[in-house]
């Protein structure tokens, strides 16, 4: 233990014997370092820093809508896809190059705006520089996307951010936006809805044709209507039966009437047998038989015009009644055939329905993304924006003062003991 801490002392005393006899290569060194620290710190450009966080929510941009009418459906992505997506749409070209398009060369960089470089656009060389200064990346563990820029002057460094974050919202909306869908929208929707007024006038031209289509249940209708039309001409028929009968025997509406007429008949018969034939008695009956017989003619014309016009009646009632018999038979035997095409009309329509429902739904949800989209309405939040930095993160005078003591130090020792290995022994 003894050796051990011999050695020590012998391996330090060396050491120091070593860095005295070094003692100037060591100062001009380590005062070397010092002083490349300190005129970089004096007289390095200050770059300050401004940061802005944004929150990407779960929008209507991540939803997918069929354009043909169906429903939306959540893409399926991760977050982490969603995130490196915002993150490359923010450090894109088209952002970057209108964030120096807006604020101008002179405005981000003065001293590139006074020394431009040859054969290079100024623009790109402006937007390559922009783009080195800027640092994008994802919280870890969260919904955030952290954004830094750095420049030499902190006003013109939280304006640059707080613009790319506004441009990079609208290149977001860009790409995933639908221009294009509310106009085609349209068109689909008067399409379909003229194909769905041809359809209802089909069906109603059908339903005019056959109206037992237009009520429900229309096979229970049509032998209801049936068994009803059936019985109304039985009824008739028995009418029919009782007038004629009732004809038969309109002769003897009058009672006695044949009785006299007969009974004076036989009494002609016999007066002449007595009597001439111009004779006064016979010729009175002769008068009674006339004057009978025309009362017996009126009432059977009377009885008659009667049995006619109650007939007539009755046949007037009868026909329609065949007629729309023929018609409701013809309804049922055709009634299978007919609900086929009906059944078609119907699904026809309630198709084309559905569909200019569907697309007109679709139109209009186009229609509120699209003002969205007008209003800047998305899924990204700015819940910090960039502020002008107080400090500049670069020169850091304390920082770079332990840097320089550290690496000073440490060129200076192992310059020293490299010397002291390779200098001739005396």
């Amino acid at each position: 233990m003894a050796s051990e801490t011999g050695a020590s002392l012998f391996e330090f005393e060396w050491l120091f014997r070593t860095l005295w006899r070094r003692r100037v290569l060591v100062a001009a060194i380590f005062g070397s370092v010092l002083l490349a620290a300190g005129v970089y710190t004096a007289f390095a450009k200050p770059l300050y820093e401004a940061t802005s966080l944004l929150l990407v929510k779960f929008g209507r941009e991540y939803v997918y809508q069929d354009d043909v009418g169906g429903g939306g459906q959540v893409m399926p992505r991760g977050r982490e896809t969603l995130i490196n997506s915002e993150i490359q749409i923010l450090r894109s070209t088209a952002v970057v190059q209108g964030v120096v398009e807006a604020m101008g060369v002179e405005t981000l960089y003065p001293q590139l705006a006074l020394q431009p470089p040859v054969g290079q656009p100024i623009e790109s060389v402006a937007a390559a520089r922009f783009l080195a200064n800027l640092q994008v990346r994802a919280v870890e563990n969260s919904d955030v996307i952290q954004v830094s820029l750095r420049n030499s002057d902190p006003q013109v460094t939280a304006r640059a951010l707080n613009l790319l974050v506004d441009l990079f919202r609208e290149a977001h909306l860009e790409a995933f936006g639908e221009p294009q869908a509310t106009a085609f929208l349209e068109e689909q929707a008067t399409k379909v809805a003229v194909e769905l007024k041809a359809a209802e006038d089909v069906l109603l031209a059908f339903q005019a044709e056959h109206p037992q289509f237009s009520l429900k249940d229309k096979d229970v209708l049509l032998l209801r209507e049936r068994t009803e039309i059936q019985t109304a001409l039985r009824d008739l028929d028995n009418q029919i039966v009782m007038a004629r009968q009732r004809g038969l025997t309109a002769g003897s509406a009058v009672p006695g009437a044949d009785e006299q007429l007969l009974r004076l008949r036989l009494e002609e018969r016999k007066l002449l047998n007595t009597h001439n034939d111009d004779s006064r008695q016979v010729e009175n009956v002769r008068h009674e038989i006339a004057l009978v017989e025309e009362f017996l003619k009126k009432e059977q014309s009377s009885a008659n015009g009667r049995q006619g016009q109650e007939m007539a009646l009755l046949d007037a009632r009868k026909r329609p009644l065949e007629e729309r018999l023929v018609a409701v038979e013809n309804d049922l035997r055709s009634l299978p055939a007919l609900s086929q095409r009906f059944r078609e009309l119907e699904r026809n329509v309630e198709a084309k329905e559905g569909s200019y429902q569907r697309i007109t739904q679709r139109l209009e949800k186009a229609r509120t993304s699209a003002e969205m989209d007008k209003q800047k309405i998305a899924n990204i939040s700015v819940i910090q924006p960039a502020y002008a930095p107080l400090e500049p993160v670069s020169p850091r005078p304390m920082l770079n003062l332990m840097a320089a003591v550290i690496l000073g130090g440490g060129l200076a020792v192992g310059a020293a003991l490299v010397m002291e290995r390779f200098a001739p022994s005396a």
